[in-house]
């Protein structure tokens, strides 16, 4: 949900969305019974674009349509557009790609390498990983179309689409998910008065 605000409300890439990015701050999810967790938060946008400013020319430009090529964030960090040869252009696919890298590392404790001729990350799922679920998850947001050489998950029909799996199959796991932030909550530092 964070990055579809981002985009679509904010009109903003990051470009350097991952795990140091992620910042982790006391609350409660109102939402969720109360469960004493934590608020995620994405921090340091030094490296942001705002796509209503790249369009300054006098013309009125809709940021959804704005493309970039080139580099944007460090090699190891690349989106498969920013890697391709010829370079092909870029947008939300720059932070949905910092997504999948946090969620690699969360899943296998490094960062993702590609196998660029399946554009999937190069380690393998295992059982325990819910292996269907974040096998949709990588191919959703990892995938180009030949058409429009652009990452099909960037889109924001298809970002909305893959938000919603994941909190379904989240919603069908609200004991466990329950208390694995009930428990994570004794990590945190207690909130300070201000």
């Amino acid at each position: 949900r964070t990055i579809e605000l981002l985009h679509h409300k904010g009109k903003i890439l990051h470009c350097d969305v991952k795990c140091d990015n992620w910042c982790l701050s006391d609350g409660t999810i109102g939402d969720a019974g109360g469960i004493p967790a934590a608020d995620l938060q994405l921090i340091d946008f030094g490296r942001a674009i705002d796509l209503e400013r790249l369009g300054c020319d006098g013309r009125q430009s809709d940021h959804l349509s704005q493309k970039l090529i080139g580099k944007a964030s460090r090699d190891d960090m690349l989106c498969l557009a920013m890697r391709s040869n010829p370079p092909i252009p870029w947008s939300f696919d720059v932070d949905t790609y910092g997504v999948c890298q946090s969620v690699h590392v969360m899943l296998f404790g490094e960062h993702m390498v590609i196998d660029e001729k399946r554009w999937m990350p190069k380690k393998r799922l295992q059982r325990y990983h819910e292996r269907d679920l974040w096998t949709k998850f990588f191919e959703t947001l990892l995938k180009i179309e030949e058409g429009s050489k652009m990452a099909i998950g960037s889109r924001p029909a298809s970002l909305r689409r893959l938000r919603r799996t994941l909190e379904e199959h989240l919603s069908t796991k609200q004991d466990s998910v329950k208390a694995a932030l009930t428990h994570q909550s004794t990590f945190l530092w207690p909130k300070r008065p201000y």
